[in-house]
């Protein structure tokens, strides 16, 4: 298996990891209290799960690129290192109560718009090598 693919298929699996242990503290926020405001931290729990089978897809892409191993695994560690700032961003914004992270200019944004920098080339090598592979 080449080394994007694994780097890919890990980071997916921690992200699911991650949302799991996110929807069980999601579920113990809601016994408590379950009229409680928890938007936010259903929105973090979401993003991050869809960051994760994001990265499961993607390592199907980076399995059928026909780029060298060095620019692939660039690429996996580019859309890791998003989706881990994807997560930053979002737990950072459920932590403070963000309610509008643009209006706020939040934490939570600038953890998002580095998230938005990272993907944009790390997907964008894989585009590149799958079209190649055609």
């Amino acid at each position: 298996m080449e080394p994007a693919v694994k780097i890919l298929i890990t980071g997916g699996t921690i992200a699911i990891a991650v949302a799991l242990l996110m929807g069980f503290d999601l579920g113990r926020r809601r016994q408590k209290q379950p009229a409680a405001e928890v938007h936010a931290w259903l929105t973090a729990h979401e993003v991050v799960l869809m960051q994760g089978f994001m990265m499961f897809g993607l390592s199907l892409a980076a399995s059928m690129s026909r780029q060298s191993r060095g620019l692939e695994s660039a690429a996996a560690w580019l859309i890791v290192a998003g989706a881990a700032s994807s997560f930053l961003g979002q737990v950072s914004n459920a932590i403070q109560g963000i309610a509008d992270q643009f209006g706020q200019h939040s934490l939570g944004l600038r953890f998002n718009q580095l998230q938005a920098a990272l993907l944009a080339p790390g997907v964008g090598i894989l585009l590149y090598g799958v079209v190649r592979a055609l």
